[in-house]
């Protein structure tokens, strides 16, 4: 049976591997608001489509009661192995954002239908937030209607007034301490969703990481 690593191993591999993905997506800091979001829309396309919903159900869970040693668990495994879960999904999104070009909070939501509890992301473009959402963005992916939507985009760069909160409401940021209270949310996200063509025809220079091999781009998108 495999040691469990400890944190401070954890921690190198994980700097590693952050490392490792910024470089090999091309993703540089830049003031320009169409370049912070075509790397956002990079790494949130990375993070749905090279998911290995496969291993989700075998992560090894860890004995402890520290929330925080529990985050820092589920950023190594969403960074080594990547399961597509909602926790993972939206930890690592914020970890390689705030690493590179943009801030980033995990925004608990409630299911408007069922109740249940979903985990989306907020990131900084420009001055406003705009909500991104892997999970919903994976199992799009995974239906056929993402073929017959011609691979459109559905949950990037939306503001509050988006019909995606008839299904979702936002109840407040997870904290930097996870064994403390959520935090609000920032009073700046947009009212507004980014306009759906100008995402997609971003995301459709950008390549479908579900297949083994792409080259890196670096592309300059202009000013804005």
């Amino acid at each position: 049976m495999n040691r469990e690593l400890t944190n401070i191993e954890k921690q190198k591999v994980i700097d590693e591997k952050t490392k490792q993905i910024l470089s090999l997506l091309g993703i540089k800091k830049s003031f320009r608001v169409l370049n912070q979001l075509a790397s956002t829309l990079k790494l949130y396309k990375y993070i749905f489509q090279k998911a290995d919903s496969s291993f989700a159900k075998t992560i090894p869970d860890i004995n402890t009661d520290d929330k925080n040693d529990r985050y820092l668990h589920d950023l190594y495994v969403g960074l080594t192995h990547n399961p597509g879960t909602p926790t993972t999904n939206t930890i690592v999104f914020k970890h390689l954002l705030m690493h590179s070009i943009a801030e980033s909070e995990v925004v608990l939501l409630k299911s408007t239908k069922s109740g249940r509890s979903h985990l989306a992301n907020i990131v900084k473009l420009g001055k406003e937030y705009y909500y991104f959402d892997p999970t919903l963005e994976r199992s799009i992916f995974d239906d056929d209607t993402w073929e017959e939507n011609q691979k459109t985009l559905c949950c990037a760069a939306i503001g509050k007034n988006d019909d995606y909160f008839k299904l979702y409401k936002p109840i407040g940021a997870l904290p930097d301490d996870m064994n403390m209270p959520l935090k609000q949310l920032p009073d700046n996200i947009s009212e507004d969703s980014m306009s759906k063509s100008l995402v997609n025809e971003i995301a459709s220079l950008i390549p479908d990481y579900s297949r083994t091999g792409f080259k890196e781009q670096n592309e300059d998108y202009g000013e804005r």
